[in-house]
């Protein structure tokens, strides 16, 4: 059956002499994987457009039962400049692919997700534009999609486990400190609303950013830590 979608590539790996595979996380119906046969081949062109980041335009012969698909047409959708040309902006692209693969399976379709990343990828590409907090919001609003967006109850304590703030530690689950509690409470406000008067040090970011890729591997089977946030560390001190 052929259908069209729109498609954010996540990964795109050589196969044989001058094919490719590539994830793609498509609109429509969730993560594909697709075998482009001979898109290495400098006649065709495939091959650069199938590179990570990049938004698409799909036709693909979908099949249900098969793991591998065919793509019949490929166009390009958006262009971020700013993504291919800045490090600091690519690095925050890159770490938001690498959680979308982590937090889906395949064909398991999320289309206010799909337009989550296209709306991040249009204001990582506006210039000029403060993007010291978007790894970490970009966590929360993960998690506001998926559905364990933090609780903000009364407490002082932050249950990772149960995703709200209690008033005594829980020495039974894993919860963050009274310091680091506060330091989440700080950023959900400031989350919420931007022109609220707080702010973090590079410091707390960062501790948040790791606190918060434990709560996601606590609410996502099978969740892994990325490899980005190392890098995320060094270029947004």
């Amino acid at each position: 059956m052929l259908e069209k979608t729109e498609g954010l590539v996540l990964s795109s790996i050589k196969y044989a002499e001058t094919s490719v595979i590539a994830k793609i996380f498509t609109r429509k119906f969730g993560i594909l994987s697709f075998i482009v046969k001979g898109a290495r081949n400098s006649k065709t062109g495939k091959g650069n457009l199938l590179q990570p980041l990049n938004f698409l335009l799909l036709d693909i012969y979908y099949r249900e039962q098969k793991n591998l698909l065919s793509l019949k047409e490929i166009n390009v959708d958006n262009m971020y400049p700013l993504l291919f040309t800045d490090f600091r902006r690519r690095s925050i692209a890159i770490f938001l692919t690498e959680i979308i693969g982590k937090c889906i399976h395949e064909r398991q379709e999320n289309e206010e997700l799909f337009d989550f990343c296209k709306e991040t990828f249009d204001a990582l590409n506006e210039s000029p534009t403060d993007i010291t907090y978007k790894p970490l919001f970009i966590l929360f609003e993960l998690s506001k999609i998926l559905g364990f967006y933090p609780n903000q109850n009364v407490g002082d304590y932050f249950d990772l486990e149960h995703g709200c703030f209690s008033e005594q530690p829980n020495y039974l689950s894993p919860g963050l400190s009274i310091i680091e509690s506060g330091m989440l409470r700080r950023a959900l406000q400031l989350f919420e609303n931007p022109d609220v008067f707080t702010r973090l040090y590079p410091d707390e970011r960062r501790t948040l950013l790791e606190k918060m890729l434990l709560y996601f591997q606590l609410h996502i089977p099978g969740f892994s830590a990325p490899n980005s946030p190392t890098i995320l560390h060094q270029i947004l001190e």
